[in-house]
């Protein structure tokens, strides 16, 4: 599996299926059915759920979970999910963190890409680099087009230019797909990077910024949007709860009314 796949499904583990909320900012607790919601979720589900007290249904998979005492707080903590936050950051960062000066201590993330070198390089290692391999062509990366230059397939750095794709590829996308495409070679020093393929590479980072800056909006607007409907779904059935209890105290009375049998709140 592509590492990018692998984060996807990792970024799924520590952080709730409910309000999408990641753990490190939340309490992630854990259901009998072994899905993990954050304890805010659960309380909720607690507080609007049909089933008897200190019962939750879950979401995911339907089964059903005895709360102790009715408190989220009591069920387990979900202690894995800390773990694998790191793992997921460890993978995030394996592609976007200079390698040429990284410490325990100091992480400088990327801002150019050598194709000579098949690294990428933070700001400070890109002015030195420049001084040294001035005969390098590099292209500006972002924080979010960073994943253009890595293979998705085979979690490896682009390494060759496919002209009749007009794609960058790499070592391993040569032997299949575009064996028998015109394939250029970005990390021979001889030729260097035409001007032609350095500006497909360059606008098709500059759409992917800009793709994935607008895609970001949509994200943020989508979760205030569910946020602002969730809080209305809330209210309507707080309110036809109590509706149905005052119909329901109003049958009561009528009955007690009709037969003389007593009630209390009539």
């Amino acid at each position: 599996m592509a590492t990018s796949g692998m984060i996807e499904e990792l970024a799924d583990l520590v952080s709730c299926q409910i309000c999408f909320a990641e753990f490190s900012k939340k309490t992630p607790r854990l259901l009998s059915c072994l899905h993990v919601f954050c304890e805010e979720c659960i309380e909720n589900l607690l507080a609007h759920n049909d089933t008897p007290p200190g019962n939750v249904i879950c979401p995911v998979c339907n089964m059903k979970t005895d709360v102790p005492k009715s408190c989220a707080e009591n069920l387990p903590f979900f202690f894995h999910s800390r773990k694998i936050d790191k793992i997921k950051k460890h993978l995030e960062e394996r592609h976007t963190v200079c390698k040429v000066c990284q410490t325990e201590i100091h992480k400088a993330y990327i801002t150019c890409y050598c194709f000579q070198c098949s690294s990428g390089l933070c700001e400070y290692c890109r002015i030195r680099h420049d001084k040294h391999h001035e005969n390098h062509t590099s292209i500006h990366v972002t924080s979010s087009s960073i994943s253009y230059i890595i293979c998705k397939d085979h979690d490896s750095h682009f390494e060759y230019f496919c002209m009749t794709c007009r794609r960058a590829i790499c070592s391993k996308c040569c032997i299949g797909l575009h064996s028998d495409h015109q394939v250029y070679d970005l990390t021979y020093d001889g030729k260097g990077v035409s001007d032609e393929v350095k500006s497909i590479l360059v606008s098709k980072v500059e759409l992917t910024d800009d793709a994935l800056g607008r895609l970001d909006n949509v994200q943020d607007d989508a979760t205030i949007r569910t946020k602002e409907i969730r809080s209305e779904i809330d209210k309507r059935h707080d309110l036809l709860i109590e509706e149905l209890n005052k119909q329901y105290n109003s049958i009561l009375c009528g009955v007690r009314l009709d037969t003389g049998w007593d009630h209390e709140g009539c």
